[in-house]
């Protein structure tokens, strides 16, 4: 099977970058704002994206986990109760 790449590790760091600049750009800085990822990779996510807009305009923004397990189209497909992390 052939490794497919999506983007590279730059181009994410450059996508990151774009999301803090224009986050900021209309919202006229951080003051307000809060980065909320859903559990667990767009929680990573909302993390780098909270230290990307430190390095432009700080401090650093709150970072907050969401789950939706409960709320997953799997969940029918599923025969054990899902485990939930909970919501930060």
């Amino acid at each position: 099977m052939q490794k497919l790449t999506i983007l590279t590790r730059d181009e994410i760091a450059r996508a990151i970058t774009r999301i803090s600049h224009a986050t900021l750009e209309r919202n006229k800085g951080s003051r307000d704002l809060a980065a909320v990822g859903r559990r667990t990779r767009g929680y990573f996510l909302a993390k780098r994206i909270a230290v990307s807009n430190d390095r432009f305009d700080g401090p650093r923004l709150p970072v907050g986990a969401l789950d939706t397990t409960l709320y997953s189209d799997e969940l029918s497909l599923v025969s054990e109760p899902p485990v939930t992390q909970g919501t930060q």
